[in-house]
C-alpha cells in the first residue's frame, strides 16, 4: 500500500510497501522437477519526496529487500546440451531516481 502526506506550499511526501508471491511453477509443460521453481516472495518500497513548483520529484527505492535468490527460467536441456540451465531473478537493488519537469 502507499500512504500520502501533503506538505506545505503544495509539496508531499510519500511512502509505498509491496510485496509479491508466486507459487510453485514449472517452466516446461512436462513437470520435470529440474525446471521446478519453489514459491517465493519479494519486498519493496519506495519513499518519494515531490516538490510540483519546481518540478521535482526525488524517489529512494529498494527491490528484492531480502535479496531472495529464484529462478525466471529454467530448462532441462541434459539430453541435448548435456546440462540444465537456468536465469536467475534481479538481486536486491536500491538506489535514488530523480525527475524534473520544466
Amino acid at each position: 500500500g502507499e500512504y500520502r502526506w501533503a506538505l506545505a506550499n503544495g509539496n508531499s511526501f510519500a511512502l509505498r510497501a509491496d510485496y509479491n508471491y508466486r507459487a510453485e511453477q514449472f517452466f516446461q509443460a512436462l513437470n520435470n522437477p529440474l525446471d521446478r521453481q519453489g514459491g517465493y516472495g519479494i519486498a519493496s518500497a519506495r519513499a518519494t519526496f515531490t516538490l510540483p513548483a519546481q518540478g521535482l520529484t526525488v524517489g529512494l527505492y529498494g527491490q528484492n529487500l531480502a535479496d531472495k535468490l529464484y529462478f525466471v527460467t529454467k530448462n532441462d536441456t541434459r539430453t541435448s546440451l548435456g546440462v540444465a540451465t537456468g536465469n536467475y531473478g534481479p538481486p536486491r537493488e536500491y538506489g535514488i531516481d530523480f525527475s524534473w519537469s520544466f
